[in-house]
């Protein structure tokens, strides 16, 4: 075993250095297996070195880029149906070596919420990635997709993460469509586009609610933290309209936006339970 530490680049220009315990030249492979798609992303030490969304069969388009006897282990991340054929196969092939995230796994995060069987794992998966690109910070993670997810992570000096919850509610996208479908005139609006501070006609109205009303969420909450925790608070963006909302969020001075939050965050769920099993 060797420490690696690595340098990855956010997305808003920033460095982060990546530090885990791993084999010379190991590569794992990360899946996160959505509603309608399968992303699959390899991992060499601890860069990531491929990204791949499969839409269709995903076990002949996985194979086509991967070369599963070369894998030293893999871990598989879903939101959907339990039996899956490609998660099967996988794991014919590699045993004991393919990890699968559930609400029994070991993390290396104290879980603060009351359900944890019904905590999705793709925000046990997010927070992870937080906690390992921005370790001992404190720590907003939003994950802007069909849903918004806000989560709050503690990180003291002297004590592992906690995660301490957080809140759902629709995202951009879902917010408009609601407005168009339960309205009689309100028009389908794209959350792409012209984002004045207000809206000046309707569509500008509709969707500065929209984004700047999702934004302000993810700022009500980043204040209330950052008033408990008397420390500055870092705001983690992710999903499909992160960068929707960072554009709302501009004057916030801590904000991060990392795409592959969730794969980060796999790769180290993955790392930690090798190393305490």
């Amino acid at each position: 075993m060797v420490v690696i530490s690595s340098v990855a680049q956010g997305t808003e220009g920033t460095e982060r250095t990546v530090v885990g315990v791993m084999r010379e030249r190991r590569r794992i492979l990360v899946l996160d297996r959505g509603n309608t798609r399968l992303k699959a992303f390899l991992f060499e030490e601890a860069t990531l070195i491929l990204t791949k969304v499969i839409t269709s069969e995903g076990l002949s388009e996985l194979a086509a880029i991967v070369d599963f006897s070369c894998l030293d282990g893999a871990i598989w991340c879903s939101v959907g149906p339990e039996r899956d054929p490609l998660l099967e196969y996988l794991y014919s092939i590699l045993g004991s070596r393919l990890k699968i995230l559930t609400s029994a796994t070991a993390l290396p995060f104290e879980v603060r919420y009351g359900t944890r069987t019904t905590l999705g794992v793709d925000r046990v998966a997010a927070v992870a990635g937080a906690i390992s690109l921005w370790p001992g910070q404190q720590l907003v993670v939003a994950d802007a997709g069909t849903a918004l997810t806000i989560d709050m992570v503690s990180q003291p000096l002297d004590a592992p993460p906690v995660f301490l919850g957080g809140n759902i509610s629709p995202g951009v996208s879902m917010r408009l469509r609601s407005l168009h479908e339960h309205t009689a005139r309100l028009p389908l609006v794209s959350p792409c586009g012209e984002l004045p501070g207000w809206g000046y006609d309707t569509v500008t109205a509709l969707r500065c609610g929209a984004v700047r009303g999702a934004a302000a969420e993810v700022k009500v909450m980043h204040d209330k933290f950052e008033a408990k925790t008397q420390c500055p608070v870092r705001i983690v963006l992710t999903g499909g309209d992160a960068a929707l909302l960072a554009s709302a969020l501009d004057d916030c001075v801590l904000l991060s936006q990392e795409t592959e939050l969730v794969a980060y965050g796999l790769l180290s769920i993955y790392e930690y339970t090798e190393n305490n099993e």
